[in-house]
């Protein structure tokens, strides 16, 4: 992707968290996922860690190489002519330097944005200290500088997903670590978790930033969401997840010799590739 063309990109990227409009953000797993929601008409899109990594076989959670996505990012920036964010996840390292390097990668291949988030799902989820948090943030903010492209660095704090300490201190340390991010740089606030309406109220009386929620069941109204401030909407795997479950009823189908789900697409093979047509 030539630079100025990039440099248009992610301002236009940055604009979209910041005129007073929800920026409904569909992840994408592939190229072909990406297209759909190109011509579908959405402003900008992103990636889904979890998405990528079923499509390709595994679990979320940085089993695949950081090469492997920059590999994805660049097929799809190749192919689309919008604003792409990509999930770098924790960064593929454990040290800033290095996830800015990994970073400068995918931003080569052509992505405006970056998600890095602060989580680990293990036996006993926990949170990253804050201050390798903001180290790597930091890092991506002297990126932006470095390279001339004012990408948005989405800083993710898992509080909410992987419901970190008391229910009751969940807001007070999901504002302490926002209010952290956004001192070293970052552009938007990342909370995905079943948030209720009244606590992302709070965060936004308390979040001197755009904040990014995920759909979840405990709020769920986009239209509200816009009303009240939100200013980014992620679908993170849920997309995915409905492709894969209606790929397994066609599965199971096979296996007791039916072909109804499978017959019963509306989308034709001629359909499929006017979605795909060059021009």
């Amino acid at each position: 992707m030539q630079k100025e063309r990039q440099i248009q990109y992610a301002k236009q990227f940055q604009e979209l968290h910041h005129n007073n409009q929800l920026l409904v953000l569909p992840n994408v797993w592939d190229v072909g996922s990406a297209k759909i929601f190109e011509k579908s008409g959405f402003k900008a899109i992103a990636t889904t860690s979890a998405g990528i990594a079923y499509s390709m076989g595994y679990p979320d959670g940085e089993h695949l190489t950081i090469d492997d996505l920059e590999t994805l990012t660049r097929k799809i920036t190749q192919r689309i002519d919008i604003p792409l964010s990509v999930d770098l996840e924790k960064g593929y390292a454990d040290n800033a330097e290095q996830v800015k390097y990994n970073a400068r990668k995918l931003i080569k291949a052509g992505t405006v944005g970056v998600n890095i988030e602060d989580g680990n799902n293990t036996e006993r989820p926990y949170l990253d200290e804050l201050s390798l948090m903001q180290e790597k943030i930091k890092a991506l903010s002297e990126l932006k500088k470095e390279i001339g492209i004012p990408f948005v660095i989405n800083a993710r704090s898992d509080v909410f997903w992987l419901q970190i300490g008391n229910e009751n201190d969940r807001l007070k340390l999901a504002i302490e670590r926002a209010k952290a991010f956004i001192n070293v740089g970052a552009d938007c606030i990342f909370l995905p978790g079943a948030i209720t309406k009244e606590s992302v109220k709070i965060l936004l009386d308390n979040i001197d930033c755009p904040l990014n929620i995920i759909a979840n069941p405990a709020f769920n109204d986009l239209k509200e969401m816009e009303n009240i401030g939100v200013s980014r909407l992620s679908i993170g795997s849920g997309a995915i997840r409905s492709v894969l479950e209606h790929t397994q009823n066609i599965a199971q189908e096979l296996k007791s010799n039916s072909l109804n789900t499978m017959l019963s697409t509306q989308l034709s093979y001629q359909k499929a590739n006017q979605i795909f047509e060059i021009k």
